[in-house]
């Protein structure tokens, strides 16, 4: 026992000793690790503190006041006065109950819910429930739908607590859920109960909301529906209207007009955003496909939304916004849709109408009220700068004598400019000669200001800076150039006035030539819509997306080429392009008639293309919906509104179901025909049986021989020589060369007496 007390004893006092030595007394001295092998090691495989935190825990301290916290409950009921209804005078006081009580924007997607805070009004929260889009099923239908749980029946209720004599009796109150329409009691009109009750909708309005869809060319539409006079109409009715665009220019040219006819107007693009609270709001789709998945409450007080350029929706990067928008709009929402180029007007109103399942009116018109005449250039400076050539007229009819004479006229300077080089594109000094001979022939013939249409933006700058030997504006314009364009500059910082960019458009624009294009600062884009439009800038180089909708008093318009590259190939123009480009010439009461002109470089446009490019019908509205993450992501916080839901209101889903009834007429068809045919007899089997497996050798084939001939053996063969004649031999490549026999040395390969080579190789 003792013996055990000692070695305890010994034990601890060196316990003692060892805490308090010094730690190079106590552990063995440390290896220092060699210098480069750390650098090495931190270089390649760095550990870094920020990538590896320690794990912090906020300690919990315990608190029973918290067992007792309970979140405020929304207000059920409301006390209002009783009044008599020949004096006014208040009788008494009742209680009764609020409608839709605890709906917030968390968690419902009615428009009775209660309204968010001031910073979220406008453009919404990422957390926020969208309002039930106008067509879908209503949630009370929804949720009819489906099994009713046991749990809530009547009879399984207790309606005595334990410890109680008596309970609560769960019968019939007596009494209906009925509401009054109309005017009460108190002399309150119920707005939304009257909106809802069929007679009493016309005390509201005296108007039905419908669709509307205008089709019309352009020159024709801009000002009658897109002007609407309708700021008395939102005042009476305290509503909002939202005017849609696809690019932002189009939205500052409306508000700047709509600015000088109305008082409140506002505009949001991605740019800036000015009065976001006016009655009239002008914004680009993406704006608001935004503000409706994030629950906006100007949503609630949406009266109209007018679709400018719904042609948009065949844009295959773009066009599934538009349709997206016009699913999400809530029922209440007037819809105005304009368009110069939707040949398939009705189908797309159909697709609108069962959607919103509301009724479409159709007004379009094929009549230009400022016809076009289209004119090919072959001038090149010099004599033969007015060489321009009619070849559709006014009435739309083709001039096949004018075609003629423009080949004519392009083969002799061709023939003129054989030392020329053919084929490719213009030098700088070319393009000068050019473009200063078509503008003296322009000037000549009265026919400024110009939109040239260059599909590239370096071509812009190219044939802009072409023309600074140019000066075609006079001593006044030049003063109003010079001091609205220093007045803009006014809101830029002093560093940014100097800027290479600013430079020169300002000493394009005293010259009278602007530049437009997404490569160009916002607010100089802005300074050159202005000035074009008060007619100071005589020639404008802009590309495709200064067509979309722009009222510019331009009376001529000037294809650079009618070949564009799309992102994949370099392609014709289409109709629908073209009369979209071609139609900013000749605007209604500026023009009476406007004049196109395709400038003829490299190559003539054949007639053929020419009649399709300018009398073609444009391409058919086709359906560009598709999933995208953000979609998804922002309806899977609604458990009401799905995916599929979306994809079944979309216009390529609507297209497919007008065909159903073809297409089962044609199943039934061949479903009767294959009835007709006798059956196989037994001996019969083997030969289908044989045909499948042929058809999934076939199969197979095709695959693995594609794999083989890209091979690194047949690539070389493909790239050194020009074949002319595939053999398969077996599981052998042979390949007969055209203009030369190999050696059998040469690319490992062997070759036959005929100059067939045979790959012995295999991938």
């Amino acid at each position: 026992m003792s013996r055990n007390v000692d070695k305890n004893a010994k034990e601890a006092e060196n316990h003692n000793i060892t805490q308090n030595s010094p730690a190079w007394l106590v552990q063995p001295p440390p290896i220092i690790e060699d210098t480069e092998d750390l650098l090495r090691a931190f270089i390649l495989e760095p550990k870094i503190p920020i990538h590896e935190p320690k794990p912090y825990f906020e300690p919990r301290h315990p608190s029973v006041d918290q067992l007792y916290d309970v979140p405020h409950a929304p207000i059920m009921t409301r006390i209002v006065p009783n009044r008599c209804p020949e004096t006014g005078k208040v009788l008494d006081f009742i209680e009764t109950l609020v409608q839709n009580a605890g709906l917030t924007a968390k968690n419902s997607m009615s428009l009775q819910r209660e309204l968010t805070e001031s910073l979220d009004s406008v453009r919404g929260s990422a957390s926020n429930f969208p309002f039930w889009p106008g067509g879908f099923d209503e949630p009370e239908a929804m949720l009819a739908d489906l099994m009713p749980s046991t749990m809530f029946e009547t009879g399984n209720l207790k309606s005595c607590p334990p410890g109680f004599a008596t309970g609560v009796d769960f019968g019939a109150s007596g009494t209906d859920g009925d509401r009054n329409v109309g005017i009460g009691e108190g002399g309150i009109i119920d707005l939304l109960s009257a909106i809802a009750h069929e007679d009493a909708f016309d005390m509201l309005t005296d108007k039905t909301q419908h669709e509307k869809a205008t089709a019309a060319p352009d020159g024709e539409r801009d000002p009658p529906p897109a002007d609407l006079d309708g700021e008395s109409l939102l005042a009476k009715h305290m509503t909002k209207t939202i005017y849609t665009s696809p690019i932002k220019a189009l939205s500052n040219q409306k508000y700047r007009d709509f600015k000088t006819t109305f008082q409140d107007v506002g505009l949001i693009t991605g740019d800036l955003q000015i009065d976001p609270t006016a009655s009239c709001i002008i914004m680009t789709t993406e704006i608001l496909r935004s503000m409706l998945y994030c629950g906006s409450d100007i949503t609630r007080d949406l009266e109209y939304v007018i679709f400018d350029e719904v042609h948009y929706i065949t844009d295959s990067d773009r066009g599934h916004v538009w349709e997206e928008v016009l699913i999400l709009l809530p029922d209440h929402v007037c819809i105005v849709m304009l368009s110069a180029t939707v040949p398939n007007t009705i189908e797309f109103a159909n697709w609108v109408g069962k959607t919103k399942k509301k009724r479409v009116f159709v007004v379009s018109t094929a009549k230009r009220p400022v016809p076009l005449e289209h004119y090919l250039y072959t001038g090149f400076g010099g004599k033969s700068k007015d060489d321009s050539f009619l070849i559709v007229n006014e009435h739309s009819q083709f001039l096949a004598q004018g075609y003629q004479r423009a080949k004519e006229s392009y083969e002799a300077r061709q023939t003129k400019n054989v030392t020329r080089r053919t084929g490719g594109p213009y030098s700088q000094r070319q393009e000068q000669t050019l473009w200063v001979g078509l503008i003296s022939h322009l000037q000549k013939k009265e026919k400024l200001p110009v939109v040239a249409f260059t599909l590239s933006r370096n071509r812009c700058d190219n044939n802009a800076e072409a023309l600074m030997s140019c000066d075609m504006t006079t001593a006044r314009e030049k003063y109003a150039i010079t001091s609205f364009f220093q007045q803009c500059l006014q809101r830029l910082i002093p560093a940014d006035r100097i800027l290479p960019q600013v430079v020169q458009i300002q000493a394009c624009l005293e010259r009278g030539i602007g530049i437009h294009h997404s490569g160009i600062l916002p607010i100089l884009k802005e300074i050159v819509e202005m000035l074009f439009a008060r007619g100071l800038v005589k020639v404008l180089f802009a590309t495709e997306t200064f067509a979309m909708g722009v009222n510019m008093p331009a009376r001529t318009v000037i294809f650079d080429s009618t070949l564009k590259f799309d992102g994949q190939a370099v392609r014709p123009l289409q109709p629908s392009e073209y009369t979209q480009m071609a139609g900013r010439a000749g605007r209604r009461g500026l023009d009476k008639t406007g004049t196109v002109i395709i400038l003829c470089k490299q190559n003539l446009p054949t007639d053929g293309e020419l009649r399709t490019m300018i009398l073609g019908k444009p391409i058919r509205l086709e359906s560009q919906f598709r999933l995208t993450y953000a979609m998804m992501l922002y309806l899977l916080r609604v458990e009401l509104v799905s995916v599929e839901n979306m994809m079944l209101h979309s216009f390529r889903e609507f297209g497919k179901r007008q065909q159903m009834p073809q297409s089962k007429l044609e199943l039934k068809k061949v479903q009767e025909k294959m009835s007709a045919l006798s059956k196989l007899s037994d001996n019969l089997m083997p030969l289908c049986e044989f045909y499948e497996a042929a058809n999934h050798y076939i199969a197979l084939w095709s695959e693995l021989i594609k794999k083989y001939t890209l091979s690194c053996n047949v690539r070389d063969i493909v790239n050194t020589s020009k074949i002319q004649k595939l053999l398969l031999v077996g599981s052998r490549l042979a390949y007969r060369l055209e203009k030369r026999r190999l050696t059998p040395c040469e690319n490992d390969l062997k070759c036959d007496q005929n100059g067939v080579i045979v790959s012995e190789s295999e991938c």
